[in-house]
């Protein structure tokens, strides 16, 4: 008795050409960078027990580090726009009293102005902040996240970073306390 034809042989010979083609539709990394930047939140701003602070946008600090961010990707791309951005990391250091005794949860988010959807970046329950930077994975992908018009509105950079948290009544008795985040955010740009 003969064995049967082994259906596994032609899929065999298939598999590097579907490796091939796997490698030609995946996007290939530009450029990659940190846009740093400072974020204040006052008790005195609360609305609803949440406090938020914000990056200034167009013509702020983070801004300008974004222009550049994109203007190197072009260069690199020559003078062309990159296929999509992800923000995959999210660093953060606290100036000062940074603990659930102040806030019980913390979020970055990426605001498009002209629709004022908000991509959520990081959120961090009972968010206690030791001495030095504390690093979260961050999940943002402009192609899976963001309409047309709103990835124009990336690219013009009329966008803004925002951190929010939910205050603890022990952080807003005071009207005049605040916390300072110095954020980092490591941004990439891709080809397709």
């Amino acid at each position: 008795m003969t064995d049967p034809p082994s259906t596994t042989r032609p899929l065999r010979r298939l598999l590097p050409l579907l490796a091939l083609l796997a490698g030609c539709s995946q996007d290939s990394l530009v450029h990659i960078s940190s846009i740093s930047l400072d974020v204040k939140v006052a008790a005195a701003d609360a609305v609803d027990s949440w406090v938020c602070g914000r990056s200034l946008s167009i013509e702020d600090e983070m801004s300008g580090r974004f222009e550049k961010f994109l203007r190197d990707t072009r260069d690199a791309l020559d003078g062309r726009d990159p296929a999509r951005i992800t923000m995959d990391r999210v660093t953060i250091y606290c100036e000062g009293q940074c603990s659930s005794a102040n806030l019980e949860t913390l979020e970055v988010s990426l605001v498009v102005e002209s629709s004022g959807n908000a991509s959520q970046l990081i959120a961090v329950d009972h968010p206690d902040f030791p001495p030095g930077p504390l690093e979260f994975p961050a999940s943002f992908d402009s192609r899976q996240q963001l309409t047309d018009a709103e990835w124009r509105a990336l690219l013009d950079t009329h966008f803004h970073l925002r951190l929010c948290g939910k205050a603890t009544a022990q952080f807003l008795q005071k009207s005049t306390s605040w916390l300072e985040y110095a954020l980092k955010v490591t941004v990439s740009s891709y080809s397709s």
